[in-house]
């Protein structure tokens, strides 16, 4: 879905004879959402795909909630109160105008697409019972509701720094729990176009559709403290004090020092892994070699492999197998340039020979 917005994207005004009208429709908001990027996004983390909004915010609201078991014990005047978790929930409520017909009708394709992002994804889309994915959604207001992760603190001037984009990669994670739209119908007189043609029936295109949208995050990282300390400052707006600024630059240390771990783990763990499969494959090989050697070395090496030679051949299917596992020990030993005292290939053909 494109970010960019322009109000004449799917139709050019026209005369009633056909012919194109001067364009003369200019919309102070495109400016907003193109270049200032006041946009909201948001971004279905299941196929990658995104849409944004060029609206005005309503309402937006947060709403903390510190969930307590309590506890009631005898003699105790108050409960003993046992901390379960912390949630957070997000409240936003969006206009979305329309300044031409063009305009109303992209914006029907926009908030169609967010509406499908609210649905699982499936290995076969007519049986459901095959979810394979949960619709997360990465949600984006502006600076006001990001990942802050994404803010850096080391510049000089940290009021100058916080700045945002409108990336929707750098959303907040979490699941829309419901997602009202109003056409706005019945308002006034007004409120929709009447799509324009001689075949165009039954159409209507609405020029404001408000999106009422509740949210609920996913923490991707511990939030609260350890040792009087934050451990994570930059939550929730990315906004901090200069006092914060050393501590906050030993956190993104730290931050790089254990993802840096992490990575170089996984590395060590897939180069362990590799040296020990090899280190199998060496012994069954040396395994291999010692096997021919403890039976086909010495005096009577040769004798007992012309034995296996025979037997190799026998009706018997066990002493065949046996037989036969012993002959390619020794081709094996004899491939990797080890001497068992004989010529194993020219043995077994002169021995196959003769017994043919």
């Amino acid at each position: 879905m494109s970010k960019t917005f322009n109000i004449r994207r799917y139709k050019i005004p026209t005369s009633p004879n056909g012919k194109q009208m001067p364009d003369t429709l200019v919309d102070g908001s495109d400016y907003l959402a193109n270049q200032k990027q006041l946009v909201i996004s948001f971004k279905h983390v299941p196929s990658g795909k995104d849409v944004f909004f060029k609206a005005f915010i309503t309402s937006f609201n947060e709403s903390y909630s510190s969930n307590f078991n309590p506890t009631v014990t005898f003699g105790r005047t108050d409960p003993i109160y046992q901390y379960s978790n912390t949630t957070r929930n997000i409240s936003l409520s969006i206009q979305v105008p329309a300044a031409s017909q063009s305009e109303a009708y992209e914006n029907l394709v926009r908030v169609s697409k967010l509406e499908k992002f609210l649905y699982p994804s499936y290995t076969t889309p007519d049986v459901a019972n095959t979810i394979t994915q949960a619709p997360l959604i990465r949600m984006k207001v502006m600076n006001l509701l990001q990942d802050s992760r994404g803010y850096r603190t080391d510049a000089e001037d940290l009021f100058t720094a916080y700045i945002s984009d409108s990336d929707p990669d750098k959303g907040l994670l979490g699941v829309i729990t419901s997602l009202a739209v109003d056409h706005n119908l019945g308002v006034e007189e007004g409120t929709a176009f009447f799509k324009e043609g001689n075949q165009t029936k039954n159409t209507i295109l609405p020029k404001l559709l408000s999106l009422q949208i509740n949210f609920s995050p996913i923490h991707e990282e511990t939030i609260g403290w350890r040792d009087g300390e934050e451990i994570n400052s930059l939550f929730p707006y990315g906004a901090v004090e200069d006092e914060q600024r050393d501590h906050l630059s030993y956190q993104q240390t730290h931050l790089d020092k254990v993802r840096s771990r992490g990575t170089e783990g996984i590395i060590e763990a897939r180069e362990v892994r590799i040296r020990q499969d090899e280190e199998k494959k060496r012994r069954a090989r040396q395994q291999v070699v010692d096997n021919a050697k403890a039976r086909y070395s010495g005096f009577l090496g040769e004798m007992r492999f012309k034995k296996d030679v025979r037997r190799s051949q026998s009706s018997n299917e066990n002493v065949s197998d046996v037989a036969k596992s012993n002959l390619n020990s020794a081709f094996y030993a004899e491939a990797l340039g080890e001497d068992l005292g004989f010529d194993v290939e020219a043995t077994f053909a002169d021995q196959f020979i003769g017994e043919s």
